[in-house]
């Protein structure tokens, strides 16, 4: 008998995590599409787990054991889960670990030069795996003297051989900076990413002293995965300062982003207000909270979803929504996208806003308390984790089909 449905057996008649109605549904598909999973927490034990859930019967299957320093989860298109970990000072997270579903077993799949792996994306002959800080070759510090071994973010390319992952090339963005999120052209040709600047100052760098980009527009660069070459860099100066979430649907490419326009000097002296409280200025409080004021710039800023063309590229529409727009999905079946409000300065805390892909028109909003991530799971099922529970929605009528009381973090998406 196939291991898997032994598995399944097991759980259904030993009391594992299976309900009864889970295992009438065992016999569908066994696709890896039709699985979702996702980080849960226990913090009264201090353990965590990666929950495996059934799309078409909306029924965790079984857990996992894991670990808190799991950073990303990625579902490989073999059912299989990828699970990258951020840098640590004794270089003990600098590996790709990999569970497998049908033996429950995590096994270490190799070390990684770089530091901060997140997403992992399975291209069929490679995989590309994004890091805050991708390693400097040789060339490159030739190049440049002087620079650090670890700058800049970018990917690490691996190419899939009869012997296991080799790591291929490096795809650096070099411009001091960082990604907040990628997106996949339809065709699998192109790979889009969100690039922002840093803010190169000192921790604790008093204001006069500070050195930083901030005030500079971001970009998006297009990414060949044919050749492992960025094809072009995409300034936002026209347009946008920040980039937060990006999606490729089509011809058009989503955007959540502050716009350039609001980074006014009102909206600077806010930003002093809230982040150079030092000891000293602490200590004249007096016991008083800290009531900051906010301009009105900074209270109407990131109110718009950017839609552009890819070909040539060009802003084609604005569509208002609420403030603090983070990362998005998508529902192509649909035809609706989804944006994640992380919540704070000027909006409700909590939101998930739908927009109609046919007529760019916003139809729907949810308050989510203390949402943490949202991915498109497939059947028409969108996934939204919280500090409390998870929930799952229907795309089509924005309704929560299922609430999951519990902490819940990353939720693994395939590419």
């Amino acid at each position: 008998m196939n291991r898997f449905y032994l598995r399944l057996l097991w759980v259904c008649v030993f009391g594992g995590t299976l309900s009864l109605m889970g295992c009438q549904n065992t016999s569908a598909s066994l696709s890896p599409k039709d699985y979702m999973y996702l980080m849960r927490y226990d913090r009264q034990s201090g353990n965590s787990y990666i929950d495996q859930y059934s799309v078409s019967t909306d029924q965790k299957i079984e857990s996992f054991d894991s670990d808190d320093d799991v950073t990303y989860l990625s579902k490989m298109p073999n059912g299989r889960i990828w699970c990258t970990y951020h840098e640590n000072f004794d270089g003990r997270h600098q590996t790709a670990k990999e569970l497998n579903p049908v033996t429950g077993k995590i096994r270490r799949l190799f070390d990684h030069p770089s530091l901060s792996a997140d997403e992992a994306i399975d291209l069929g002959d490679k995989v590309y795996i994004r890091f805050e800080s991708i390693k400097a070759t040789d060339d490159y510090i030739k190049q440049n003297p002087g620079s650090v071994p670890y700058n800049d973010a970018g990917f690490e390319v691996y190419k899939k051989t009869d012997k296991g992952l080799v790591l291929e090339s490096f795809i650096r963005l070099d411009m001091d900076s960082f990604i907040l999120d990628i997106s996949m052209s339809d065709d699998r040709k192109f790979l889009y990413g969100s690039v922002d600047p840093l803010d190169l100052s000192p921790v604790g760098a008093p204001v006069e002293k500070r050195i930083s980009n901030l005030d500079k527009h971001a970009w998006i660069a297009e990414i060949n995965t044919q050749t492992n070459t960025i094809d072009r860099f995409i300034s936002m100066d026209p347009y946008l300062r920040s980039i937060w979430g990006i999606e490729v649907v089509g011809d058009y490419i989503y955007v959540t982003a502050l716009e350039k326009e609001t980074f006014t000097e009102d909206v600077e002296i806010d930003r002093i207000k809230l982040t150079d409280q030092t000891p000293a200025a602490l200590s004249q409080r007096k016991g008083k909270p800290y009531i900051p004021t906010y301009s009105a710039e900074i209270r109407d800023y990131n109110r718009s979803l950017f839609v552009f063309n890819r070909n040539p590229f060009k802003l084609v529409k604005k569509i208002p929504i609420e403030a603090m727009g983070r990362r998005m999905a998508v529902d192509r079946d649909a035809k609706r996208l989804f944006v994640l409000h992380e919540g704070g300065i000027g909006s409700r805390l909590g939101l998930i806003t739908m927009i109609d892909l046919e007529t760019h028109t916003r139809i729907g909003q949810l308050e989510v308390p203390r949402i943490r991530m949202i991915e498109y799971a497939g059947n028409h099922r969108l996934y939204v984790t919280t500090s409390r529970e998870l929930l799952i929605l229907d795309t089509r009528s924005f309704e929560v089909i299922k609430k999951v009381p519990g902490e819940f973090g990353m939720i693994a998406g395939q590419w």
